[in-house]
């Protein structure tokens, strides 16, 4: 055996270029596969980093028109928790967002509301101080907290004195009573934990909250069985709600998944499975143009394979002895593959702990782990057997008389060559089709990259404010603190403007007069109800004026519209003074166009234009009071921003709780960054599969053509030209170039159809064509030339040398 790895570690050094070469394809195809494995398999399939972690479910609610994984409710979960039996441990947790309020400046964090079994469920001790006790769940309660590591750490630079201290946290004075050990943010991204409120604990029949649960079964108890309890239970609760209330509530089930697959609303398994499907093809590809390339190399030595053979050397033998070649490369391929997917895992998780740690799970760790080694191990035995037993085999158990007879270069036998055929058909195919649906991705990222949003989001923050409806009982009410508030923030330093809004979906709207009998004929357009203006972020005024505070509740009811709807319904005049009948929840409303503003990008679709559908602007202070949400502009200082809201805020109303703030430059500049990665790996992979498929191409070119040396030879003898001999061979070749190509324009018929109805006909419908055209031509031309490449080689060979060629 020594003697045969001698031997073949001679051979590739002699051959650097394609040791070079198919040492890279290993590598890139065992990197893909590695990596998108490690990677999803942290996201979603990994143990909670806790004690029995494995044991942890969490509980949700589905309806029955979609799968969606939703909270529960909370006066069902109430009940649920005092009447089933299928976990031994159960409860419940509601996740919102703290502040925690210095004189200068403020801090927002995932705050935790539960239960108070919560910390016995986790099994995990405080770092200092103590966990959460019966006695802070009483009516009365000193307000208190438990800090998390990353908190205490980053906040309070860890101050070993923490504990008994008091902290301003929602504008309500706090006392830090304990400090959990780092990593622990149970149940997703915790930064802070308090006592789950009365409403959730004790609600009442009318309550309408919703909170999230998680448990421990019952041993023996499957989770088939809790489901089906626990659905039965809530049917119930459900029929005796809707019979003592009046009201319809709309039908529910049970859905009890780990907290991975729950974080990813329970569709991991076919992300697992679609990403991984596709790195494994990958690597597949790798594999068989691996194995083409041997194969070529092994049948240069078929002439020595049948001698050993005719001298009695066992099958087995033959096979060991071709095999090392591959096993050498197979291996140290392997090997490069796991340090570079180590290396590329490592620095994901800087970068993603760096940018995103307080939107992160925290089991979600990326690294060279036991599950990807054995992974790997897994991969480097498919790869043996694809790329170096395969190859050896066949060239091992050739026909031996065949082989002597007709030297070195017998014809392709028919088996043989239909493979060889079906072979590079397929990859032609698969190569096209790879390129087709990568150039569409790719131009898909770039029209996000340049998406006109018809808005300036610059230094502007958004957050969502929820009032009382216990405190707020009138229509009034609310609108004396929103615009209160208004005022207020608006005198602020750090913040130049504000305005507060809510979508109200798509509703009927059309020119007053109009007679439209059936719903569905009915135009529907986005309703947008304003206090304030959207001149300082967009759209912007191209006719009239914005709303404000002369459109109040007794004046005449008044709207502005985008620039699409005045040109679809008034192309030819000015809109202004025009009336348009808007179908609201309190039923059909006249109003007055009194201003025209620019496009924006629609609430319901990402990729129509901006004038494909229509908007309106009506005045909050006329309209249905709901929620709103604050957008500010401010000066470029957001931190202070934020700081001088929450003190306006709590000072107008200490006893709610506002939202958290979201940048809609970071959110869109997240998706913009986004998009550029998909943009470079969509190119990459596409490349890469290229490079995979001519590497194979090449192969079975150079394999099929050293196989008809003699042939070639022959051909040369009686006269043929080096032109016509390389013009056949690459006409055969074209004739499979047209086969694959043709399947895959085909099946990009059907892509670019779906495709161009899924993103609302955003890719101009010329593109197609182009991309089909320019697509073919480089496929065209790359496997062209790995065809002409071996035959050029053969016909500068004397025919004599071709002839007698061993």
């Amino acid at each position: 055996m020594w003697l045969d790895i001698k031997y073949a570690l001679r051979q590739l050094l002699q051959a650097p270029k394609f040791s070079a070469l198919t040492l890279l394809v290993l590598i890139g195809g065992l990197f893909v596969s590695l990596y998108s494995f490690s990677f999803l398999n942290s996201v979603l399939y990994k143990d909670l980093p806790l004690p029995e972690g494995d044991t942890i479910l969490h509980i949700s609610s589905q309806s029955q028109e979609d799968a969606d994984l939703d909270p529960m409710p909370a006066w069902e979960t109430a009940n649920l928790i005092e009447s089933q039996t299928s976990f031994a441990q159960i409860g419940r947790y509601v996740s919102t967002f703290g502040h925690i309020l210095f004189e200068q400046t403020s801090k927002r964090l995932s705050l935790e509301k539960v239960d108070s079994n919560f910390f016995e469920f986790a099994k995990v001790q405080p770092l200092m101080g103590r966990t959460l006790q019966a006695e802070d769940y009483q009516v009365g309660a000193e307000p208190v907290v438990v800090l998390s590591y990353v908190i205490w750490q980053s906040t309070f630079n860890g101050q070993q004195d923490i504990v008994g201290q008091i902290i301003n946290l929602n504008n309500q004075l706090t006392t830090v009573i304990g400090v959990m050990p780092e990593g622990f943010a149970f149940p997703v991204a915790g930064r802070a934990w308090q006592p789950l409120s009365l409403q959730y604990r004790q609600p009442q029949m009318s309550n309408d909250e919703w909170l999230s649960a998680y448990g421990r079964l019952n041993k023996g108890t499957s989770v088939e069985q809790a489901e089906t309890e626990f659905s039965s239970l809530l049917k119930g609760f459900y029929a005796q709600k809707q019979q003592a209330l009046g009201r319809d509530y709309e039908p529910r089930t049970v859905a009890i998944t780990s907290f991975p697959s729950a974080q990813v609303n329970g569709a991991g398994g076919i992300v697992f499975t679609f990403i991984n499907g596709v790195a494994l093809c990958i690597l597949l590809l790798a594999c068989i143009n691996v194995g083409n390339l041997l194969l070529a190399r092994a049948l240069e030595k078929n002439k020595e394979t049948a001698i050993r053979a005719a001298l009695g050397a066992p099958t087995k033998r033959l096979i060991s002895q071709l095999m090392w070649e591959g096993s050498i490369l197979t291996i140290l391929g392997s090997v490069l593959a796991v340090l570079l997917a180590g290396a590329a895992l490592s620095y994901t998780e800087i970068v993603l702990q760096s940018h995103m740690a307080d939107n992160l799970a925290f089991w979600w760790h990326w690294g060279m782990d036991t599950d990807t080694l054995f992974a790997a191990l897994v991969f480097a035995l498919v790869t043996l057997f694809f790329a170096c037993f395969l190859p050896a085999y066949k060239a091992a158990t050739q026909d031996v008389n065949a082989t002597l007879r007709d030297g070195t270069r017998g014809a392709q036998g028919k088996k043989a060559g239909r493979l060889s055929k079906v072979l590079l058909t397929a990859q032609i195919f698969l190569i096209s089709t790879l390129m087709l649906i990568g150039g569409l991705s790719a131009f898909l990222s770039q029209t996000i990259i340049n998406m006109d949003m018809g808005v300036d989001f610059k230094n502007s923050l958004d957050v969502n404010l929820t009032l009382d409806e216990k405190r707020y009982t009138s229509a009034e009410q609310k609108l004396t603190y929103y615009q209160l508030l208004k005022a207020e923030l608006e005198q602020q330093d750090s913040i130049s403007d504000v305005s507060l809004s809510v979508y109200l979906g798509k509703k009927p709207v059309y020119p007053a007069g109009q007679i439209i009998e059936r719903d569905q004929d009915k135009p529907q357009v986005d309703v947008i109800e304003l206090i304030g203006n959207t001149q300082s972020y967009g759209p912007y005024l191209l006719e009239g004026r914005h709303l404000d505070e002369q459109d109040h509740r007794n004046a005449m009811r008044t709207t502005v519209i985008s620039d699409s709807m005045a040109k679809r319904y008034w192309p030819n005049a000015s809109p202004l003074g025009e009336q348009i009948d808007v179908e609201l929840k309190s039923g059909k409303e006249t109003h007055t166009i009194v201003g025209v503003v620019t496009n924006r990008m629609n609430a319901s679709s990402l990729f129509a234009s901006l004038d494909k559908e229509d908007e309106i602007y009506t005045s909050a202070l006329q309209g249905e009071v709901v929620p709103l949400r604050v957008t500010l502009k401010h000066f470029g200082d957001s931190q202070q921003a934020q700081t001088d809201f929450y003190h306006v805020f709590y000072r107008l109303d200490p006893a709610s709780d506002p939202g958290y703030f979201r940048s809609k430059e970071d959110d869109f500049g997240m998706l913009h960054k986004m998009a550029k990665t998909a943009f470079f790996i969509t190119f990459g992979c596409a490349f890469f599969a290229l490079f995979l498929a001519l590497t194979g191409i090449y192969g079975l070119s150079a394999g099929t053509v050293f196989q008809r040396y003699n042939e070639i030879g022959v051909r040369r003898a009686v006269g043929a030209t080096d032109r016509a001999i390389v013009s056949l061979l690459v006409k055969q070749g074209s004739k499979l170039l047209v086969l694959g190509s043709g399947l895959a324009l085909l099946l990009f018929v059907l892509i670019a159809y779906l495709f161009h109805n899924f993103t609302e006909q955003l890719v101009p419908a010329y593109i197609y064509p182009i991309l089909a055209c320019v697509v073919t031509v480089l496929v065209a031309s790359a496997v062209l030339l790995a065809i002409y490449f071996p035959t050029r080689n053969a016909v500068v060979l004397e025919p004599s040398q071709v002839l007698r060629y061993e």
